[in-house]
């Protein structure tokens, strides 16, 4: 195994972040969360809330992975290529066709709705309209290739930070076929199709919008 390169240190703890955010963001989207009135969520109103306010966070940490003024998973990339595989490097791809998508609108909205809030109430509403302008689909697809680009290279190289259970080739191989089926259902499906009933130019239906991906990403996990 290879001694692991401080950039990728830094991504993967990066990384770990992430996947945790996402983590919680799951658990609350298909409720296994206790509700109760001696409970932190008292009723099912603040799981809700609670759910959106995840997703733009865990949409937030997704941009941080790629920002290119910070920790740059491509430019981190560049310095490990030489040591990549075949099989590692078509995931990158994957993962940078993918992120090409959906880069500018999650950018838009980490910086209105997400980890930077808007100013003024336009600003919030472009940021809650930017929901919009992606397949919801892709970010879970994206976070799949993610998982399995991470667990090659606990494979590959001697981690400062290993992971818990050493991952295996098959396991990847796994989740990867996985991803590859999600992306092909993705590709399919037309995006002003998708969005066609739901007008996100009135506030009032930022609601509608949130709750109508909410429901359509509870199958991928």
């Amino acid at each position: 195994m290879l001694k692991e390169p401080e950039e990728l240190y830094a991504l993967r703890h990066r990384w770990g972040r992430l996947i945790e955010v996402w983590v919680a963001y799951h658990t609350f989207l298909n409720r296994e969360v206790e509700v109760g009135p001696n409970k932190i969520c008292m009723d099912e109103f603040i799981v809700h809330q609670t759910t959106h306010t995840l997703l733009s966070i865990y949409y937030s940490y997704l941009y941080s992975l790629f920002d290119k003024s910070g920790i740059d998973f491509f430019k981190v990339i560049k310095t490990i290529e030489k040591d990549l595989t075949n099989e590692e490097s078509e995931t990158v791809d994957k993962i940078r066709d993918i992120w090409t998508q959906i880069e500018r609108p999650i950018e838009m909205l980490r910086h209105n709705i997400g980890f930077h809030g808007g100013k003024k109430s336009k600003s919030l509403q472009y940021g809650y309209s930017q929901f919009k302008e992606f397949n919801p689909i892709l970010p879970e697809t994206l976070m799949k290739y993610l998982r399995v680009f991470f667990r090659f290279m606990q494979i590959k190289y001697v981690a400062k930070e290993p992971m818990v259970s050493t991952p295996t080739t098959d396991q990847n191989i796994a989740i990867l076929e996985l991803a590859n089926e999600e992306y092909a259902v993705a590709k399919k499906l037309n995006l002003n199709n998708i969005f066609s009933s739901i007008d996100t130019e009135s506030s009032t239906n930022n609601e509608q919008l949130l709750n109508f991906i909410l429901n359509m990403l509870k199958d991928f996990k």
